[in-house]
């Protein structure tokens, strides 16, 4: 099961311009780790320091609209795109068209240029191997695997209240089943959730650990675990 998402960009409405000590304050959904990578290029490029804070997406839009009025940053990285959709109609965002983007393909940038796609991230399903062996199971391989019993209790993944993780994960669903079905399916996958986490990538670590069996994350978080526990 793969799903594929826009990471994005976007300048926040009626922020102020680069201040006479040429910085930017920005909100991050894109991790901290990439995300002082790529402020640290700009800065590099033009000389403008960045100030940055991450949140995961609903909290970052959260926020954004909360200071509508009265912006407290200029510019927003990394999360998907469907975040800076709900953001538009919100009017949070003003149009900007970045220098080349005629380059990224039409379907991964915003017709009316509030945001701009900057990558493509599958979901994909992180199992625990020795959950697997202990349990004689292969790794799923579809949505309704994770509705076997044994899972019960033994699932983790993001909360659609606070992450775009999830919001994708049930995007996803409805695309795959329609809509009635999907919102039928997650309430029995409900079943054999043990919890709901506040950020994408939270569930992701307990699963390496055993805490948990399977769930439900974007790839780079996946690979990220993986490669951290190989080290």
């Amino acid at each position: 099961m793969k799903l594929l998402t826009v990471a994005a960009m976007a300048f926040t409405l009626l922020a102020g311009s680069v201040n006479a000590a040429e910085q930017l304050n920005a909100y991050s959904i894109m991790p901290e780790k990439y995300a002082s990578k790529v402020f640290a290029e700009f800065t590099k490029d033009t000389g403008i320091k960045v100030n940055f804070m991450r949140f995961s997406s609903g909290e970052a839009l959260a926020r954004l609209n909360a200071e509508k009025k009265n912006p407290q940053v200029d510019v927003m990285l990394g999360g998907p795109a469907d975040t800076y959709a709900a953001g538009v109609k919100e009017g949070i965002f003003e149009q900007y068209r970045p220098k080349d983007s005629d380059a990224i393909p039409a379907n991964l940038r915003d017709p009316q240029n509030h945001w701009t796609g900057i990558g493509i991230i599958p979901l994909c399903f992180l199992t625990n191997t020795k959950f697997l062996e202990k349990n004689k199971m292969h790794a799923p391989e579809s949505w309704n695997d994770l509705l076997d019993p044994r899972y019960k209790n033994n699932l983790q993944m993001a909360d659609a209240r606070t992450s775009g993780t999830a919001t994708e994960r049930i995007y996803s669903l409805v695309k795959v089943m329609g809509e009635d079905p999907a919102f039928a399916y997650q309430k029995k996958l409900n079943g054999n959730i043990q919890m709901y986490t506040k950020s994408g990538a939270g569930g992701a670590m307990p699963i390496a650990t055993g805490q948990c069996g399977s769930g439900i994350f974007y790839i780079v978080d996946a690979l990220d675990i993986r490669h951290l526990l190989h080290r």
